[in-house]
């Protein structure tokens, strides 16, 4: 299925825990047009007490994307495709749902804020309900590889075949001793109680093996601009600049400092490969 007669693939990679193509292809589009619509309406915003006008192309472009995407939502709702929109864009596409008009464009709400843009992060997120125990184990150390190490610990990846996804496992090293392997933990324990789209999720913590599952991001900042660099506006780049920001800012409410700060190891916690 194509929207529009596009295909985005550059999105693609953030589809990957689905295993159809054609799943991967129409939710990159979709992600595509909601990056590209919702930009030119923040053109618009935020909007004074007196809301404001948005134009007609973009509230159909948007209406189709969201239409595609509740019928979606519908047909996959009992199969392995199942899936529901990122907390912050299902409030947004709600609020859009209502306000949206098909023909002489549309009249946004008064007091609406500027609508955050994800350019590197999935819309759509697969519903898995992330447990990882013993009954996975061997299919977790079939097939791990190492795609990082700092001094406390190695990081491979691993492709789950329950979940059909890849998982990260950040494994502490064997020489650390008792007060390091407590601060191991205590990352893990610190990472836990974060909710943040910008912070990776982690999922579960081995005490015997001094071990935990993590989410796998596909690039590092430095390899993600590396591949795109070229297909990227000036925008696109402000736009997951602000984004890093606002991990940063997340993460200073909370009380917490990062101090491994990188843009080229997976080592780290902040998506991006910050």
């Amino acid at each position: 299925m194509v929207i529009d007669g596009i295909i985005y693939n550059q999105r693609m990679w953030l589809y990957e825990s689905f295993s159809h193509q054609k799943l991967q292809e129409i939710f990159s589009t979709i992600h595509h047009l909601f990056v590209t619509n919702y930009k030119i309406m923040n053109s618009r915003l935020p909007t004074n007490e007196y809301g404001a006008h948005f134009w007609a192309e973009p509230s159909r472009s948007l209406i189709k994307s969201i239409t595609i995407l509740r019928g979606l939502q519908r047909t996959l709702k009992d199969s392995g495709y199942a899936f529901e929109l990122d907390s912050y864009y299902e409030n947004i596409v709600t609020q859009s749902e209502e306000f949206l008009s098909e023909s002489g464009g549309s009249q946004l709400p008064a007091n609406m804020k500027k609508i955050e843009l994800y350019y590197t992060l999935p819309i759509i997120h697969k519903l898995d309900a992330i447990s990882i125990g013993n009954e996975h184990e061997k299919q977790r150390y079939a097939n791990l590889k190492l795609i990082g190490e700092g001094s406390y610990a190695q990081v491979f990846s691993y492709w789950d075949p329950f979940y059909n996804r890849k998982f990260v496992l950040k494994r502490a090293k064997k020489e650390l001793n008792e007060k390091e392997l407590e601060r191991f933990k205590q990352e893990y324990e610190q990472m836990k109680n974060l909710s943040s789209p910008y912070v990776t999720d982690v999922f579960f913590f081995d005490d015997v093996k001094n071990e935990y599952i993590m989410e796998y991001m596909n690039f590092t900042l430095d390899k993600y601009y590396e591949k795109y660099n070229s297909q990227l506006s000036k925008e696109d780049k402000k736009g997951i600049a602000g984004q890093i920001l606002r991990a940063f800012k997340y993460i200073h409410s909370k009380g917490l400092l990062h101090r491994d700060i990188s843009p080229i190891q997976y080592s780290n916690h902040c998506k991006y490969g910050i």
